[in-house]
């Protein structure tokens, strides 16, 4: 308790010094990341979660996660600003993690994918894919104040909360729920931003985590995982279609994404103010996917009903994407 509250305050002062200094702000990153605010925000979300892992969270060869902040970093500061170059450093960051910390994924509940993962290969190449479209689709969604943090933070309340007689490290989550905790209620504060660093780095540590999960506890469902990350692994590959049918590069950001428009939707039709417009449509996204979470634990070794749980989710995320797109950029 002790540690926690001083963490806090020293968070406060981390975010103080920054502004005072103008060190780690928002204003050098992309359009996208600037899509509701343009005001003083340090991008610190990152740097205070990588301090609290290095600190706090029990996690042998935790400076293998270090890589991910910086490569995000550098995306934040706009020294990497290439995209395609971003993916490849990606890649080879989640390989090298892959070996040395033997990440694999066990089963699917597919015969022939879990055929497939028996080889060694395969298992690494297919673990690296869902790592990167994990990733790549936890950064499109952080747009919003409190979103993507929200939603990572939505995941593991389930798990603590709802599966507490399943097996892994509830110390570990514990203090991951409180960090998430802190970071989510300053970004939805306006006081500080994650950037690509916090997102990089707060995704491929869930994305860890969640796969041990699902290996200590093989008897749920593999898709329950994939239920609980349905939402930025969806928006990852709905987005590189949409753009490839508009002939739009799939490597450069846009503002066509769901939760843009929700915020949109919001400000214009509803007249709600910026801000606040923007808290709103991040908060109702991550309520639906809290309720729909909690549902779907009923029947979380029933694969067949966790299929169509995800499958009605994409359905719902199409209709109101159609709707919304349609109502703003109509020709």
């Amino acid at each position: 308790m002790v540690f926690n509250t001083l963490f806090v305050v020293f968070s406060l002062i981390l975010v103080f010094l920054s502004k005072k200094l103008n060190l780690f702000i928002h204003l050098h990153v992309s359009d996208h990341k600037r899509f509701v605010s343009t005001s003083k925000v340090p991008l610190l979300g990152g740097l205070i979660f990588l301090i609290f892992l290095s600190l706090k969270l029990n996690i042998n060869n935790y400076f293998f996660f270090v890589p991910f902040f910086f490569l995000g970093l550098l995306s934040d500061i706009n020294i990497l600003s290439d995209p395609k170059k971003r993916l490849l450093i990606q890649i080879i960051i989640i390989f090298v993690l892959i070996i040395f910390l033997k990440i694999k994924i066990s089963k699917t509940n597919l015969f022939f994918l879990d055929y497939l993962l028996q080889n060694n290969y395969f298992n690494i190449f297919f673990t690296l894919f869902c790592l990167i479209v994990l990733i790549n689709g936890s950064n499109f969604i952080d747009g919003l104040n409190g979103l993507l943090i929200g939603y990572v933070l939505i995941i593991f309340v389930i798990i603590y909360f709802t599966l507490p007689s399943l097996n892994y490290d509830k110390n570990l989550i514990k203090n991951f729920l409180f960090i998430l905790s802190l970071i989510y209620l300053l970004n939805l504060s306006n006081i500080l931003y994650i950037g690509d660093s916090g997102a990089y780095l707060l995704s491929i540590f869930s994305g860890y985590l969640l796969i041990n999960f699902a290996n200590q506890n093989l008897f749920i469902s593999p898709f329950f995982i994939v239920l609980l990350l349905w939402y930025p692994c969806f928006e990852n590959l709905f987005s590189i279609l949409r753009r490839k049918k508009s002939l739009y590069s799939s490597f450069k950001p846009d503002n066509k994404h769901l939760h843009h428009l929700i915020y949109l939707y919001f400000l214009k039709k509803c007249k709600i103010k910026n801000l606040a417009a923007n808290i709103f449509s991040s908060i109702l996204i991550n309520f639906y996917n809290l309720s729909f979470f909690y549902f779907s634990t009923q029947f979380i070794i029933k694969t067949k009903i966790v299929i169509m749980l995800i499958l009605f989710n994409i359905i719902i995320y199409l209709l109101i994407y159609y709707y919304l797109h349609r109502k703003f950029y109509r020709r």
